[in-house]
């Protein structure tokens, strides 16, 4: 979901000393590649393995195995300051304060976090804690239809992520998240009522660290300390859900807030429960650890920077590097589809198509059929309004060479209905192609967007409300577009909602 930082030509520090060869560890929702010893890796995926099985038996989860193309690809910077470049590559200056990073698209989830100091230590905040947060978001946006004010979204993860593994196998959730004593005891405070009223904006300044410590502290006195609020909190939820304002949702469901906020001053002053579940009630399928090959390994620069997101200057940037490594590994598929994936991301569609068709020769994947795709896509596309038809056909036979091949990736299908919707009819073919998509990948933003324009042009703007609620209330993005989206239709502004929604490019942020 939030990944940037100044462009660089060279690959920013992403190595480290030649001897250490990449691997990756493949389970069923993980792949994670790192520069460290086999048993290591397998340690690491290990752990993600038991945080992912106590996450779906606390709260009742079901373990729908993700696809091969769906799991969560993890990578393993080399220290944190190699995973702030990444993050901040779009940038003028580093981002100090990101110890790891998610994002979510049509491609799959990516999750970035350092490989040092791996403690799972609930007593600091640092990468690995990072990455336990941001994989309950993914899971949550995955597995939750409801949508979540920005405070529980964030409060939940920090509840979650503050797990330890214990050496018997056990995992205990809910440990008390000691880096934000700070910010329940010191300074700005919010109460209760700040808490609930336009939350999603204390993430434009420094009251987001407040809204963090905060909402941790009652999503855990609501989950572990009272069960009273546990039920409270639900009917909040239901509240917010059915378009009750946060604020009125809460003082309807809590009652007095200042009476909330006694309590909760209370609580962080005694000693917190947590839960311990047991091994034998967590599933680890398993794990196998590969060494990449010599061309794979050399793009793995080239790799993590096209996966952390860039602009176009940076793409630029990028692309020269891939050029140089791939050219000495032509027939190395990995290489050569890294390297399309850079050439696209560049703007040289014949090169993405060419190094594309090299990857595909040396071994068939759907990956390297969609950057065939993609390019000849991109290429119908130039006159907006004439789109040249032998080009659109061309891109049609990729994409569903490459559905055949894969049914299980989400990006042919979404790529499929993209190309449906330049025709004035979009098929049933195109709409199943869609909401297959969002089955897959209900987590990224703009599979989740397409779902509900389609809506909206079929006429259920109930449902595409529903659709960008929990966007809406997305901290980081401070409800923007989507929220913009949202006042229209509830103003019965419908067919303003579906312009914008079918042009997104006109929205104005406010200021």
């Amino acid at each position: 979901m939030r990944s940037k930082l100044f462009a660089m030509a060279l690959a920013i520090g992403l190595a480290v000393p030649a001897s250490a060869r990449w691997r990756v560890a493949e389970s069923e929702h993980f792949q994670l590649y790192g520069q460290t010893e086999p048993d290591r890796l397998r340690e690491l995926a290990t752990k993600l393995e038991r945080y992912d099985s106590a996450m779906r038996f606390l709260f009742s989860v079901p373990d729908e195995s993700p696809t091969k193309a769906t799991r969560v690809t993890v990578y393993l910077a080399h220290d944190v300051n190699t995973l702030q470049r990444v993050y901040s590559q779009n940038q003028t200056v580093r981002n100090v304060w990101v110890y790891g990073f998610y994002h979510s698209s049509a491609g799959g989830s990516v999750a970035f976090a350092p490989i040092t100091q791996p403690t799972f230590d609930p007593d600091r905040l640092d990468g690995w804690t990072a990455l336990l947060h941001e994989y309950t978001h993914h899971v949550m946006l995955s597995n939750f239809s409801a949508a979540y004010p920005a405070w529980f979204r964030e409060g939940f993860a920090e509840f979650c992520s503050n797990t330890r593994f214990e050496p018997d196998g056990s995992v205990t959730v809910g440990h008390t998240a000691t880096y934000r004593a700070d910010w329940l005891k010191h300074g700005d405070r919010l109460t209760a009522a700040q808490l609930f009223e336009n939350d999603s904006k204390q993430m434009q300044w420094d009251g987001g660290n407040y809204m963090y410590a905060r909402g941790w502290l009652l999503t855990h006195y609501a989950i572990l300390g009272s069960r009273e609020r546990g039920r409270q909190l639900l009917r909040y939820i239901a509240a917010v859900n059915a378009g009750t304002p946060s604020l009125k949702a809460a003082q309807d469901a809590f009652g007095d807030l200042s009476q909330l906020d006694k309590e909760l001053e209370h609580y962080m002053d005694v000693p917190l429960d947590s839960v311990r579940i047991p091994a034998a009630k967590l599933k680890v399928g398993a794990i196998a650890v590969r060494e990449l090959s010599d061309g794979e390994d050399a793009m793995m620069s080239v790799r993590l920077r096209s996966d952390g997101g860039m602009s176009h200057a940076v793409a630029a940037a990028i692309v020269r590097d891939a050029r140089r490594i791939a050219a000495s590994y032509p027939a190395d598929p990995a290489a050569q589809l890294t390297l399309a994936r850079a050439e696209y991301d560049a703007g040289d569609d014949g090169a993405a198509d060419a190094a594309a068709a090299r990857s595909f020769a040396a071994s068939p994947s759907a990956r390297a059929l969609i950057y065939r795709g993609l390019p000849a896509l991109r290429r119908a596309r130039k006159d907006k309004d004439h789109p040249d038809p032998a080009l659109m056909a061309q891109a049609r036979r990729y994409v569903l060479d490459a559905n055949r091949l894969d049914p299980g990736d989400p990006l042919p299908l979404f790529t499929f209905y993209d190309i449906n919707r330049t025709s004035d009819t979009v098929t049933r073919n195109a709409r199943d192609a869609l909401e297959r998509a969002f089955e897959l990948v209900p987590q990224a933003e703009e599979v989740r967007f397409a779902v509900a324009r389609q809506r909206a042009d079929d006429g259920d703007l109930r449902a595409a409300r529903l659709l960008l609620t929990p966007l809406a209330m997305d901290p980081h993005a401070g409800g923007g577009y989507p929220t913009a989206v949202l006042r229209l239709i509830d103003d019965g502004k419908s067919d303003a909602a579906r312009d914008l929604l079918d042009h997104p490019d006109h929205f104005k942020p406010d200021g």
